[in-house]
């Protein structure tokens, strides 16, 4: 039996053999299975991400071109993934309470990126060591009726009336 010529993985751009199982094949070429994964995975937080900012400044106002290139900047020139550039726009815009201006697009992503981490990552330790519910039991707790001392008839009412 013939060997597979070997194919490129069109994310990573390494050869490697084609065996069952170990790619994925699209109209635009072989993937390793693990390049393609990584490559859904961005789609999917990219999409989110404009569906944050279309819920923010609505679909008409979003300048797509400019948006998906200050993301391919901030993921390769400055290491940051897309779900910590939608993390910092939730953080600005719900606990910053800041503007986004849609003609800048999220070009104020990298000046707020380190401080967005760090506010989650805290959120992620405290909520971490916050105790678990504890877990409640019904206890039955009779109370028995207050006894009053109460004032006998110290003074004979009836005796007074009568005479």
């Amino acid at each position: 039996m013939a060997q597979q010529k070997p194919v490129i993985c069109q994310h990573c751009r390494e050869k490697f053999v084609r065996v069952e199982g170990n790619f994925e094949k699209t109209s635009k070429g072989f993937y390793h299975i693990d390049c393609y994964k990584q490559i859904q995975k961005n789609k999917d937080d990219t999409e989110v991400l404009f569906d944050f900012l279309r819920e923010v400044w609505g679909d008409n106002f979003i300048n797509y071109p400019l948006i998906r290139k200050q993301i391919k900047d901030l993921t390769t020139r400055n290491n940051m993934t897309v779900q910590g550039i939608t993390g910092t726009l939730v953080y600005l815009t719900n606990v910053k309470k800041m503007r986004l201006i849609p003609k800048m697009g999220i070009a104020i992503v990298p000046y707020h990126y380190v401080n967005a981490r760090n506010y989650f990552e805290e959120k992620e330790r405290l909520k971490s060591t916050i105790i678990p519910d504890i877990v409640s039991k019904t206890v039955e707790v009779e109370i028995k009726p207050q006894q009053t001392n109460k004032m006998k008839n110290l003074i004979d009412l009836d005796s007074l009336l009568e005479e």
